[in-house]
């Protein structure tokens, strides 16, 4: 009988053993498999991540150089640029160049939907015309120095608009006066919502400067406005 009992203890050792191996074996198995398919999930992910990231800052880029392009076409209009270089000459009195400049500058601003404002500066930072909404005036300090086109995110009515500046030139290249020129930014709220890539109930977007400083967010619970960084 104690032989036979030691066998049968045996035999349950040996059972339990192979159990245990059998589970181990199926686990190794598991995570063998597991870990590719993880990193191949994770891989695909942070292509698609990126993919979305690139195209929402071509969007982004494409939407800056056609508020832009939009600012160059209004600053070029030849007579009313050769009217303020006439004004800087004292050969026109400012009445007669408000007359002759607000009603097209007031055309160009009906003519494009995402323009909501325009402000033309004289020579010495003087306002000649002002259109529509007005965001944040610039440093009339530093409009001298402005050679080229500048365009960003100001703070308006408790929100922020977009604004861009650009110096209106004779056709010598010297400095006549500056245009103010505000956009909405609908679209660009519309590109910071689809930021929502990883997480949507907590994901934020954000738009970030060449220097690497945020400018500005979209509220992660309404998605309704934009924020300034404080």
């Amino acid at each position: 009988m104690p032989e036979f009992n030691a066998i049968r203890q045996i035999r349950r050792k040996a059972v339990v053993l192979a159990v245990i191996g059998i589970l181990v074996s199926s686990l190794l198995v598991a995570v063998v498999t597991a870990i590719p398919m993880y990193q191949s999930a994770r891989e695909a992910l942070e292509r698609s991540t990126l993919v979305g990231v690139q195209a929402q800052g071509t969007a982004l880029d494409n939407l800056v150089q056609r508020y832009e392009g939009v600012a160059r076409q209004v600053t070029a209009r030849t007579e009313i640029r050769h009217r303020l270089k006439r004004y800087d000459e004292g050969e026109v009195s400012l009445d007669a160049l408000v007359a002759f400049t607000a009603p097209r500058l007031g055309e160009a601003l009906a003519s494009e939907p995402a323009l909501v404002g325009i402000k033309r500066l004289g020579p010495m930072g003087e306002t000649i015309v002002e259109l529509g909404v007005s965001g944040e005036s610039p440093d009339l300090a530093r409009l001298a120095d402005l050679t080229g086109i500048e365009s960003r995110l100001v703070g308006f009515d408790g929100g922020v608009i977009w604004r861009t500046i650009i110096p209106i030139l004779d056709d010598f290249g010297l400095r006549l006066g500056t245009d103010v020129m505000y956009f909405e930014v609908g679209n660009l709220k519309d590109l910071l919502k689809r930021a929502r890539t990883l997480e949507p109930s907590s994901a934020q977007g954000f738009l970030i400067d060449r220097q690497g400083e945020r400018l500005v967010g979209i509220d992660p619970v309404s998605y309704t406005h934009l924020t300034l960084p404080t």
